[in-house]
């Protein structure tokens, strides 16, 4: 229960303590559209700054994980595959909610939290 209430806490912090306001607009098309500045060498820098938080979260919420569970061997490998399954998830995830305003904030966080506890499952 440790190690699931660390990865819930891991998520929080790093969705909405850690991730300053500019990186959430960076990751908004219709912030750069505001700026001015949607053209050329910026036309897909939403998507980098997308997977800079994806991938921030993933590795956030996985090291309760790598810290306190039983991870040797094949499954350190597994784990890893794990983190990019999940860095793609959340970048999917996000940008459906931010730009194509598919999901709201309530699917979202749903989403997410079904990331945790499934890494959760698998890993210990």
């Amino acid at each position: 229960m440790k190690i699931l209430t660390l990865m819930i806490l891991a998520h929080i912090l790093d969705d909405f303590v850690l991730q300053p306001q500019c990186l959430s607009d960076l990751k908004q098309k219709d912030w750069w559209y505001k700026k001015g500045i949607w053209k050329g060498k910026y036309k897909l820098d939403f998507l980098c700054a997308g997977l800079i938080h994806a991938t921030s979260w993933s590795i956030l919420i996985s090291l309760p994980i790598i810290f306190l569970g039983d991870i040797t061997g094949p499954k350190e490998i597994y784990l890893g595959i794990a983190i990019i399954l999940n860095i793609v998830i959340h970048f999917i995830v996000d940008n459906f909610k931010a730009n194509f305003k598919i999901l709201n904030l309530w699917q979202d966080q749903l989403i997410h939290f079904v990331q945790i506890f499934v890494l959760y499952e698998i890993f210990t």
